[in-house]
């Protein structure tokens, strides 16, 4: 009997607030939520409103019994690097400087003990399956970022956790992402969850649905633009310039520049991607990731993406449509509505 995640359609979306990024959305879901922003008018800008936070979710219907999301990154302050702290003045869970007063702590019990109450307030009988500590890309990535900056106590610790509970009656299954980024005494244990997600489906069908919500995961692609502007807005409230007409001269002239250096870090990211797997055996590699390396007819060129189907197919517009029946057509279909469908074949171009 074919199931519901046989057959999907993906389509390419922006972040619905500001653009973002984009990512890709299966046919029919629904997406809820984006980028938050404080209200500096009303508020004082403090080490929490600096940023802009992302609380975005993707769902195969409207209560999101098969759903992934983004989650907002949160600043932390280690009450054993705050003096206040340190004198009883100020108790854990306190609001220090705009973050939350707790002990920093491992990716994984970050999960168990922040995340899950705070994505599930209702959930019940968590049981845990299994813990997975990452030394992964994204880690490697954020502690190149910092190399050199003069923060010699910056940590990192990146972790899944599986689990089950229930909740509204339902017995979940779900695996939760994080990076804990801890900058130590000396910026005053200041510590931080980034590149924070969680995917859930039943318990009896999430093995059905992981390779759609990985997908949703792994196929985010970031809008250069948007992060130059993001990156130059958080300079210029962490310097709180007093002219506001110098402050938006320089937000231009910084933008540019930041979009430029963000694109030769895109491409270099890339690159070091491309050497990496050069060192690895190839075939084990992506079977190890899930993935396979399709040729792009539309777009002339090799791309990676999910092996959890057996055909796939691509048109102009960035829509991707996977299948397990040999028979599966979509342009006879007309499927979305289209008639521009274009095979992507399995080709691997193996490093030499």
């Amino acid at each position: 009997m074919a199931k519901a995640a046989d057959r999907v359609l993906f389509q390419r979306q922006s972040e619905p607030r500001e653009g973002a990024f984009t990512f890709l959305v299966p046919q029919g879901w629904t997406v809820e939520g984006g980028i938050v922003r404080a209200d500096h008018l009303r508020q004082v800008v403090n080490a929490q409103s600096i940023e802009a936070k992302l609380d975005l979710a993707v769902m195969a219907d409207a209560a999101g019994r098969v759903m992934f999301r983004w989650c907002p990154a949160v600043k932390y302050s280690d009450p054993r690097h705050v003096l206040t702290a340190q004198m009883g003045w100020m108790p854990v869970g306190s609001v220090y400087q705009g973050t939350l007063l707790y002990p920093a702590m491992p990716a994984a019990q970050f999960i168990e003990q922040m995340l899950f109450p705070w994505a599930h307030p209702q959930g019940q009988d968590a049981r845990v399956i299994e813990e997975k500590p990452h030394q992964d890309k994204a880690q490697e990535a954020w502690q190149r970022s910092v190399s050199g900056g003069g923060l010699q106590t910056v940590v990192y610790d990146a972790a899944s956790v599986t689990y089950t509970y229930a909740e509204g009656g339902v017995r979940f299954k779900e695996t939760a992402y994080t990076l804990i980024e801890s900058l130590g005494q000396a910026a005053a244990g200041l510590w931080t969850n980034l590149n924070t997600v969680y995917w859930r489906a039943p318990e009896a069908e999430f093995d059905d649905w992981a390779p759609v919500l990985r997908r949703i995961r792994e196929s985010d692609q970031a809008n250069p633009r948007w992060l130059a502007e993001e990156r130059v807005s958080q300079e210029v409230l962490s310097m709180a310039f007093a002219n506001a007409q110098a402050a938006e001269r320089y937000r231009a002239q910084r933008a540019l520049e930041v979009q430029r250096q963000i694109q030769s870090e895109l491409q270099q990211m890339l690159d070091h991607k491309r050497q990496v797997q050069s060192d690895i055996r190839y075939d084990q590699n992506l079977a190890l990731r899930g993935q396979e390396e399709y040729y792009n007819p539309v777009l002339e060129r090799h791309e990676y993406a999910t092996n959890a189907w057996q055909h796939r197919w691509v048109n102009k517009d960035g829509l991707e449509f996977y299948t397990n029946c040999e028979g599966d057509d979509p342009n006879r279909d007309e499927l979305g509505g289209r008639r521009d469908w274009q095979r992507s074949p399995v080709d691997r171009q193996y490093p030499r």
